[in-house]
């Protein structure tokens, strides 16, 4: 809706952005996109949050006195982290900030935005960042324009407190096919140099309707260029001028759940709700015109509050990734806002609109900021014993898997290189498991991984069989030759309701007699007691049964109840 240092070459810029990206690329608090959802420090996460707006300043004016209006600012945003936010989106309008001759932002300007991130970052919240916002895109000049995505790159490609970046805010006119098209090669041109600065962010467009995204005309649409697919949305149906089913979707069913419904009827990429809301009096400009009368809904307290509680749920019933309302603050011209002009909580309590935003989003709407260090426990002989029920302890990047994740949205305990796992741990209380034993190994234990065994298929799953059936009517996962249990990953009561556990990571080895697969292999249970070699006292994890293997052995496989999912043993056999 927005219609609202020292100088760096632009080589060496884009160098300096590979290079934050490259050292970025093994930090999980940076947002990944995995499938349809976020995930951010191995969970997902949900954006929740505004768009920065307020009394005095608005995306055209705020940057201009940024330094006069922090203080009040920062009083906002403890208003909006009240709420429950962990998210603001920020835009950059080309006449809000200064560029230099070429289009780059000038540094004293990136200043104010690395100060607004730390603002952000010291409430547990991350900035949604648009890069663009103006209407004249057909004609742009994209040298120039590259330029300036080049700048912000070069300063906050590799920053974390950057959660998504934004090429641009309602690129227009997407309804003029004399000038679409250009419109389009405009947007694949800013997306390439996104791209070609380098990034460790994903990247969105805030499309201004769900038509809009699709729109392709033999280029790159919209969905094709965004690994977050936004849409703002601001309308609600009218009972007799608004079709019903149109468009493979029933706009009858609430407006805007039907444009994020037919968006996702396009695209399995996440989608974000990146402006919605509605004013609680009459506001300047606003509302347009519609045929399908979809703005006729009463600028009133009322009418804000009908619009929430449709919304809301909507953005929960498509599985979107989350919302960002317009705005956090009224401004002169309109009562958009979820505070009043003077930054205060419109009619809390009374269950209107600010109760409803502030109680919606969920345990997946964590906050922003470093991700938490994850319990790994050092025992006295060298080895680490690593916490994965409900989290994922993992003291090595594998960057053979999609965003270093080897099994998505699933608790994991990964062991370093050199390092192989030597036991497991049974929580007493769920009867599922707990902890993991890295114990560190010779130079034969090289860490890359060779396979992923899981329990999906409701069978062993064995690469190889150092004995017959070490562990007769369980589901048996065995790496093969030459290979060893270098991670184990269990199901996380967030995603699945349960911790059955669900797969091993084999990993490769060299030099083991026999490729590891002699006689020399035996089990350790997990039932009713500990079984680990004698003269094992060191309790690597108190309260809980543990199953180890000797300081000469490693784990070869686990076997896993068929019935509760909780693992039953492992294989150790001698290195």
């Amino acid at each position: 809706m927005a219609s609202r240092g020292r100088t760096l070459p632009l080589a060496a810029a884009g160098l300096v952005a590979c290079l934050a990206v490259a050292r970025a690329e093994a930090d999980p608090a940076f947002v990944q996109v995995s499938g349809d959802r976020l995930l951010r420090c191995g969970a997902p996460l949900r954006l929740k949050g505004s768009n920065l707006e307020g009394n005095r300043h608005t995306s055209n004016t705020i940057w201009r006195q940024y330094w006069s209006w922090r203080d009040e600012m920062a009083r906002s945003l403890d208003q909006a982290r009240a709420m429950g936010s962990n998210s603001t989106r920020l835009v950059f309008p080309d006449q809000a900030i200064d560029l230099d001759g070429a289009g780059a932002a000038q540094p004293y300007e990136l200043d104010k935005l690395e100060d607004m991130l730390s603002l952000l970052d010291a409430r547990g919240m991350g900035a949604i960042v648009t890069v663009f916002n103006r209407h004249d895109y057909a004609n742009a000049d994209r040298a120039r324009d590259a330029r300036k995505v080049g700048s912000f790159l070069a300063r906050f490609g590799g920053d974390r407190r950057v959660l998504l970046w934004d090429i641009v805010n309602e690129p227009q006119p997407m309804g003029d096919p004399a000038v679409r098209g250009r419109v389009l090669d405009w947007l694949g041109a800013m997306r390439d140099a996104f791209d070609g600065f380098s990034h460790a962010q994903p990247i969105t467009v805030g499309a201004i309707g769900h038509y809009d995204v699709v729109i392709a005309e033999g280029r790159r649409s919209i969905i094709d260029l965004s690994d977050v697919v936004s849409v703002h949305c601001y309308g609600r149906s009218n009972p007799t001028a608004t079709p019903g089913w149109l468009d493979g979707v029933n706009y009858q069913d609430g407006y805007c759940k039907a444009s994020m419904q037919y968006i996702r009827n396009h695209t399995t990429k996440p989608i974000l709700l990146e402006e919605f809301g509605w004013p609680d009096r009459e506001s300047k400009a606003w509302p347009p015109s519609h045929p399908w009368r979809i703005f006729e809904t009463p600028r009133t307290a009322a009418g804000q509050n009908t619009m929430y509680a449709e919304i809301l749920p909507a953005v929960d019933q498509v599985r979107a990734v989350g919302a960002v309302q317009w705005a956090l603050e009224d401004t002169p011209d309109d009562g958009f806002g979820l505070l009043d002009g003077n930054g205060n909580p419109k009619r809390p309590g009374s269950g209107g609109a600010y109760d409803l935003f502030r109680g919606w989003g969920g345990p997946d709407v964590r906050p922003a900021g470093q991700c938490a260090t994850p319990p790994a426990d050092p025992r006295p002989d060298g080895s680490t014993a690593l916490l994965f029920r409900d989290t994922s302890t993992t003291r090595v990047f594998r960057g053979e898997f999609p965003n270093g994740d080897w099994d998505y949205c699933r608790g994991k305990a990964d062991c370093a290189n050199g390092e192989a796992v030597s036991g497991l741990s049974l929580d007493l209380g769920v009867r599922q498991g707990r902890r993991a034993l890295c114990r560190p190994q010779d130079g034969r234990f090289a860490g890359a991984s060779r396979a992923v065994l899981n329990t999906d298929a409701r069978r062993d799953q064995r690469r190889a069989q150092r004995v017959p059936d070490w562990d007769p009517g369980y589901f048996k996962l065995e790496c093969g030759a030459n290979e060893y249990v270098a991670g184990v990953s269990e199901n996380a009561t967030p995603c699945a309701g349960n911790n059955a556990f669900h797969a091993v990571m084999c990993a490769a080895a060299s030099g083991l007699p026999s490729g590891g697969l002699g006689t020399a292999c035996h089990d350790r249970f997990l039932i009713s007691s500990d079984d680990r070699p004698a003269g094992y006292t060191d309790d690597w994890d108190a309260g809980a049964f543990k199953a180890e293997c000797a300081r000469d052995e490693f784990v070869a496989g686990v076997s896993v109840h068929p019935g509760t999912g909780a693992p039953h043993a492992v294989l150790c056999c001698r290195r």
